[in-house]
Parts: C-alpha cells; structure tokens; sequence
C-alpha cells in the first residue's frame, strides 16, 4: 500500500472510532444485520461479501470490512470531496481516467442498482441492503449480478471473460425444481439468467402448409425461483425457428430474432425499448455485449455493432460469409468471429477494423474461446446438408494455427478449464489439452451439441437425442474434469435440444425443442422416518423430503440387530421390550446419501397375543364377563 493510501488508511480507523462513540441505531451497532457488497471488475470478475453493519453505517466502512474478508488490497486517498478508491486487488484506475471503480446502491422498489450521487463515506445503508463497486467506463451498464441473481449467467457463453466457465461450484443433484411448457413451438436457444429472472426465445408455432403463424414467437421472462411467467413479448417471426440466445446487461434484454432485427426490451416489464433492423437475410446469431455495444453477426456476412442504448449503428464490419448460431466473442478490445465460409476475424471493437482474418476451413459455428495467448474455434465439414467431420483448432494471438484436433461433426463452443479444452461432438464429450493431444472422450450419452458449462471442478452439458432403440434421450450430464459421470438426468418430455446449460446460482437451466424450460439443482433431500408399536413389533415408515428427485434407496440398521433392512417400509418383531437406536439411509438417483436416526420405545403390554395388547384386553373383559353371566345363569337355575 502507498504513503498516501496508508495515512488514509489511519484516517479510516479514525473516523470509524469517532463513529464507534456516536448513538446510533441497533443496525449500526452491528445486531445481526448485513449489508452485501459486491465488487465487480468488469472483465467477467466479481466477488461477493455479507458485511456486518458497523458505526458509522456508512458505504465506506462496509467496503473496508468486505475487502478484508475478501483478502482485497485497496488503494485509495481521501480529499474535500470524500474517499476516491482507486484499486482493488491490483485492478487500478488508469492515468487518463478511462476507467475508474464506480459506487452503486441497490433500490429494493425498483429492483435495480443505482448509481451513487454521493460518496462513500456519505451512503448511509439504512435503505440499502447491498452496494456494488463497479470497474468500468462511465456509461457502461449497472453491475450484472444483483441481490436477485447473485452470480449470473448473461449471456450465451456465461458473460464471463474466460467463455462458459464460473469459479464457483455447481449443484451435485439434478433434482427439478420446477418445469414449466411455454406451449409455443420449440426453444432452440441458451437461456440467460440474470436480475431473477430466466429470459428465453420460443419459435412459435407455424403452419408449413400454410407458411403462416398460428402463434407468435415470443421472447419471455420467468422467475427463476417459481418459474410462473413474469412477461411475454411477441414479435412476427421469419419462419419457425429461433436459435439466438438472449444477452442480459443494465436491466436490458438484448435478442437477435429470425425476421432481421435486433431487440432490446426491459428486463423488468418487457416493454420494447428500441429495436433495429440490422441486416436483409435474417438472424440466428446470438448479440454479445461488450463496450456499451452490442454486437450482432448477420446473414449476408457481416459484424454489426450498435449502441446498446439507443440501437443506433454503431459500425458495420463485412466478414465475408454467414454467422450462424455463435456469438462473437470479445477478449481486450478485440472481437473474433467465425463464419459459415471458414474464415475466423479478429476486428477492434471501436471501430470494426479488421486486425487479421484466417480461413480455417468448413463452417465456424462455435463461439471462439480465448484464453491466455491462444484462440480455440470449431469447424464442421458440410459435402451437403449434414456435417461429415468436425475439427477444434488452436491458434496464437497473430491468428496463426498452433494445432487442430479431429473430434467429428460439432456446432459446440469450447469451454477450457484445468489444461483441458473441453468441446461437445455427435461423438460425445472431448477433452483436449492445451498442446493439442486428447486427455479422454466420454461417450455414453450420445451425441452432445451443446456448450458445456463449467463450475469449479464440475461441468454440464446437453445431450442431443431421442434415440428409443437405443435407451437414449436428451439428458442433462454432470461429469468430472476426467470426464468421469457424476449424474444423469433424462428430461421429459422425450425431445431434441439445441440449447446449452446455463448455471446461475447454484441451479441449471436449460430448454429443449418440445418448448419446455427446466430448472434444476440441489432440490431439499431431507431423511424422516416414523414407526408405530404394536406389542414388541415396531413398523418403521419412510417419511423423507425429496422433492423433485427419486429416492432409490433404503436402508434400516437396528441397534442390536445384524441384518440390514430394505425397502421405504419393514416391520421387525423385538425379543423384549426397551428402547432401540434405528438409524435410517436413503440414496437418490443421484447416488447421494443421507442418514438420520431416532430412538424407537418399545412397551410390551403382556397381552400381545398376536391380536395386539389394546385389542386382547378387550376380548379378555369380555370372557371375563361372559363367564360372569354364565355363572350367575347357571346359579338362578339351581
């Protein structure tokens, strides 16, 4: 830390002891309540912390106490003005001021962030429950995750800098949450999860006899949470398909729709805010937004950038062939971009002026991934309609090929994590290593056209069949990074799919072409059992929360008892009464265990005569009596 930031540093304890001797209410004096601090750097990097209110209940003293938790460096001074932050964990303010860290509260009524109008040290949080450091250019967009949807998942490839992978881990389970059907024709693109909400495109339904709609295509918004409809905007379509992926930035929804246009609708309410017509053959590439742009590749062959607040066109760049299905991808103020001509471009983002292009062959129909100083990209090998071989390539930052890798026919965007570049096939799963041999393949589900989605030491792709022979459907897939099954679910309706997995806030996302949207994750699995005592026999019930998954397993061990027991439900009769430990053990489909135990009483009332003791007692009073009146009969008589 500088002089300066160290001296300011000693000015910060001072104020914060001065705060410590100032009244203030049981927030400030720290009763249990947090404020969230996000700090997001504006590259695909962001970092959360839950701080404890402290006194002064300023924006300032929560990001001092975050930064710690978080391990952050910060660098900053103080003037007439307040406190000006700098730099946080080396990421620092340039000279020329191009970029700075921006202070932003959250508005609980609008659900939204707003921008700071004053400083940190003059933010009260008493009407906040979170603040957000923001590095990036003045009148770039509001932070992307928010307290509604903490980590997001904003774009085809996840938003994030390094393509389809996030730091965090994802769920274990593919219990469902919820599944809702949009019932209107097939949802062919990645959902983006962003602000609460799930945003996704349906094609609608169209007539082919009649070359007309019967419905509209939509583009949607569901909570992502309960999956009921927050909004739905229609819009005239070109022909029945829609493969676009939506782009969440601001509290905008960006979507690239087949009728050639461009739509921007507020993520809130689904209102259109502006909407452009960008190019004369339509559009089925997915926007990515970058540098208060976005950025579209079209039909006739080029790479158009509006600004994302207005629609206006910013540049147009001609790229010589179709951009089909990929987005574009932005790495350091450059944009690389395939197209159905083979040719792979790399364009600055000012201004759209070509740096190089390369004709790797075939069609380029995968988002490239750029990570570190080299270029992956996919090319397939179309004779006709159906693609016959497939390829991943490497290429250095000059765009110059380093290697490339058979892997067969694949529209799939490479995600790399662990030295391993990972990359879907009609084969299945590849994993490549950075020197270009293959690590392993998996290929058990099928084929596999999705992107994976990568958290931590997990990743998640779509399967692409509805194969009945062969036992096989669309199904989503957890596999280890030695590609190694960690579980499956097959999603119903029985369908194909074209939509990659999206991961946000530890649950999965996904759609396929029957028009249904899935929700998944770590659903509550919970272990309960119940028993009732009937003499020394005790039945033991299976009470257990498991909602939306199986359980496949269970298992009871009695105290004092060598056998195992099987099944949701087992009577076991006691030698003699007293009290038992039974411990109870469930596996669900996901091959995850759990266990509970309890305690079972067992009474033996002394009449349990298999009839049960309550039940025998009555018989004997009524024997009794009955001998009773017998005698007495027989007495009168004598």
């Amino acid at each position: 830390m500088s002089s300066r930031s160290t001296l300011a540093m000693i000015a910060t304890v001072v104020l914060l002891l001065a705060g410590a001797l100032i009244p203030s209410s049981g927030a400030e004096d720290g009763d249990g309540d947090t404020v969230a601090v996000l700090f997001d750097f504006g590259d695909g990097r962001w970092a959360w912390n839950d701080t404890a209110y402290t006194a002064p209940s300023n924006a300032w003293c929560a990001t001092v106490n975050a930064s710690d938790a978080l391990g952050f460096d910060l660098e900053f001074s103080f003037s007439q003005d307040g406190v000006f932050l700098e730099s946080v964990d080396g990421v620092a303010t340039p000279a020329d001021f191009s970029k700075y860290w921006g202070l932003w509260w959250w508005d609980d009524t609008k659900e939204a962030w707003q921008a700071s109008m004053v400083g940190a040290l003059d933010l009260n949080l008493t009407n906040t429950g979170a603040i957000a450091w923001r590095f990036g250019a003045f009148g770039d967009p509001s932070p992307a995750p928010d307290p509604l949807t903490r980590e997001p998942w904003t774009e085809f490839r996840g938003g994030r800098d390094v393509q389809g992978a996030m730091g965090t881990n994802g769920p274990n389970a593919g219990g469902l949450f919820w599944s809702v059907d949009m019932g209107n024709g097939p949802i062919d693109s990645t959902l983006a999860v962003a602000n609460g909400k799930v945003f996704g495109v349906t094609a609608g339904i169209f007539d082919w006899n009649l070359f007309e709609f019967t419905q509209l295509p939509t583009v949607f918004a569901l909570n992502a949470s309960s999956g009921e409809l927050v909004w739905e905007y229609e819009f005239q379509g070109a022909g029945g398909f829609e493969i676009g992926s939506p782009a969440y930035a601001g509290g905008t929804v960006y979507v690239t729709v087949s009728s050639r246009q461009v739509l921007a609708l507020d993520a809130s309410d689904g209102t259109l805010r502006w909407n452009t017509i960008v190019d004369d053959l339509g559009l089925s590439s997915s926007p990515t937004v970058a540098a208060g742009r976005v950025l579209v590749g079209t039909g006739s062959g080029k790479l158009v950038a509006l600004w994302a607040s207005s629609g206006d066109v910013n540049w147009t760049a001609n790229i010589g062939g179709w951009v089909y299905l990929a987005a574009p991808t932005v790495h350091e103020g450059i944009v690389y971009i395939g197209t159905d001509n083979g040719s792979l471009h790399a364009l600055r983002i000012e201004d759209g002026t070509e740096v190089w292009s390369r004709d790797l062959g075939g069609r380029l129909r995968g988002t490239p991934l750029v990570v570190g100083d080299r270029i992956y990209a996919i090319s397939a090998i179309y004779p006709g309609f159906v693609a016959t071989e497939g390829y991943l390539h490497a290429l250095d930052m000059n765009g110059d090929e380093a290697w490339n890798v058979s892997i067969g026919p694949t529209g799939s965007s490479p995600a790399l994590v662990d030295g391993k570049v990972l990359v879907g096939s009609k084969s299945g799963m590849w994993a490549i290593t950075t020197s270009g041999t293959v690590a392993w393949r998996y290929q058990e589900a099928g084929q596999i056209s999705s992107s994976p989605a990568v958290h931590s030491s997990t990743f998640y792709v779509l399967s692409n069949e509805n194969d009945t022979e062969r036992d096989l459907h669309t199904s989503v897939l957890a596999l280890g990074l030695d590609g190694t099954l960690a579980w499956e679910r097959v999603l119903e309706p029985h369908n194909w799919a074209l939509s990659s997995i999206s991961v946000a806030d530890h649950r999965l996302y996904t759609a396929t072409d029957s028009g249904w949207v899935y929700c998944m994750g770590d659903t509550p699995y919970i272990p309960s059992f119940s028993y009732e005592v009937d003499g020394l026999k005790v039945t033991l019930s299976d009470d257990s929360i498991a909602m939306g998954r199986n359980i496949t397993h269970h298992e009871w061990d009695i105290e004092g008892v060598d056998e195992t027991f099987y099944g949701p439900s087992v009577t076991y009769e006691f030698d003699e009464p007293g009290e038992y430990r039974v411990i109870y053990t469930i596996g669900d489909e996901f091959d995850l265990w759990i266990t509970t135990e309890m305690v079972v009483v067992v009474e033996d009332t002394g009449w349990d005569l298999s009839i049960g003791g309550a039940n025998m007692l009555v018989v004997l009073v009524v024997i009794a009596v009955a001998v009773v009146l017998v005698v007495v009969l027989f007495a009168r008589r004598r």
